[in-house]
């Protein structure tokens, strides 16, 4: 079957394109909704008639909407996730709501989180698939306090999902990855589609992300230097390795700030374990921030922080803090490396332990100089490389190249 997927019925010049995922920005906040968001709209830029489908995260959001830069939003609905069934009724509501859009689609397919192929894999559908994570592999740790999943359902629930993965990555015409990292992942999944994986970057707006003022708040100006980070704020992010690094950084650097961005059910947990060690002077919880916010506090850090334990796909924050000109000390956990590395091997932590990441932190932030001269290589490193305009022409590429 061939309802929808990559047809010749649109010219190069004007592809029709639907791109297919869980959430985007600024419905829902997270790396993977701001990329597909962002995506859709550097891809519209191109000319390409672009639609993002994805969940109404919110009864007051329109079913359809037409934003400012051409993207029509189409949102389908879905249960609660209070309601007792909903593990079970999101997944229904998104195979029958995608299955109808498939349908009617006459373009290019682009699906961008596993729930959401679904549909396409089982009708027979082309389709282009960005993996951005193994999502089994998320599916309860991630969804802390989202939903309830009864205890019994935990494994077979995470067994379902990896076998769905498999499947969809099988059946895709063409799969994009952002990371070599990430490609190593899928091959566990479909070895097949991993050999033939092409690896395209996330993207940055570079005009936006870019060097200038920084925040006005108070906490930044109490001491040096500013370290930030903004993760969610669960075990896999790293946030609790972050406060014990913490401590040693603060034993070299006496006067060192960190500035947490981000919310999550570890919230109250890292509260008292700031207390606990003693980091209620050096260490804010900011919570969600808002987006100005959020790039005041990139230009304003003197380092950006990715403690990531496991399962770092790319780190969108991670190049949104180089294109601002921060540079960022990570540790050595999934895509991060491939990032960080090109900029200068320093900046990435011996292990994810807390102690290594102490030790890279100092090591870039106590020599005279280093940070500035970091600075200088940070932007370079993601501009124009991984400018919006150069990931989206080598989108249409894939997508031109399927057509044809």
């Amino acid at each position: 079957m061939r309802s929808a997927g990559l047809s010749d019925h649109d010219s190069p010049q004007a592809p029709v394109v639907l791109l297919v995922s869980n959430a985007v920005m600024p419905d829902q906040l997270g790396g993977q909704q701001r990329y597909v968001r962002e995506l859709a709209g550097a891809l519209a830029a191109t000319g390409a008639r672009v639609s993002v489908l994805s969940k109404r995260v919110t009864r007051e959001l329109p079913r359809r909407e037409l934003a400012s830069d051409g993207v029509e939003l189409r949102r389908f609905d879905v249960p609660a996730r209070s309601h007792a069934m909903y593990a079970a009724g999101y997944p229904l509501a998104s195979l029958i709501a995608i299955a109808h859009a498939v349908r009617r689609h006459r373009g290019v397919l682009h699906v961008h989180y596993a729930l959401q192929g679904a549909a396409p894999a089982l009708m027979g559908a082309d389709y282009v698939q960005t993996f951005h994570a193994p999502m089994h592999r998320e599916l309860l740790p991630e969804r802390q306090g989202r939903y309830r999943l009864p205890r019994a359902l935990e494994k077979p629930s995470v067994s379902l999902a990896r076998r769905g993965e498999a499947l969809i990555a099988r059946r895709a015409r063409s799969t994009i990855v952002l990371t070599r990292y990430m490609r190593d992942q899928l091959s566990e999944l479909a070895a097949a589609a991993a050999t033939q994986a092409v690896v395209v970057p996330g993207g940055i707006d570079a005009h936006r992300f870019c060097p200038g003022p920084g925040i006005a708040h108070a906490f930044a100006d109490g001491g040096a230097p500013l370290l930030f980070t903004a993760r969610r704020l669960v075990p896999r992010t790293g946030v609790s390795e972050l406060l014990e690094a913490m401590q040693h950084v603060l034993a070299e650097l006496p006067a060192a700030r960190l500035a947490i961005a981000g919310d999550g059910p570890l919230r109250a947990d890292l509260e008292q374990r700031i207390l606990g060690l003693g980091l209620a002077a050096s260490v804010l919880l900011l919570g969600r921030v808002s987006e100005d916010d959020l790039l005041a506090w990139y230009r304003r850090a003197d380092l950006f922080v990715l403690p990531t334990q496991e399962l770092e796909g790319f780190g969108i924050s991670t190049i949104e803090a180089l294109s601002c000109g921060t540079p960022a000390v990570g540790t050595p956990v999934g895509g991060t490396p491939e990032i960080l590395a090109e900029v200068d091997s320093r900046l990435l932590a011996a292990s994810r332990s807390p102690r290594d990441l102490a030790t890279a932190i100092v090591s870039v932030a106590k020599p005279e100089g280093l940070v500035e001269s970091l600075a200088k290589r940070a932007r370079a490193r993601v501009v124009p490389s991984m400018s919006w305009p150069t990931v989206a022409d080598r989108h249409l590429e894939i997508y031109e190249t399927l057509r044809a």
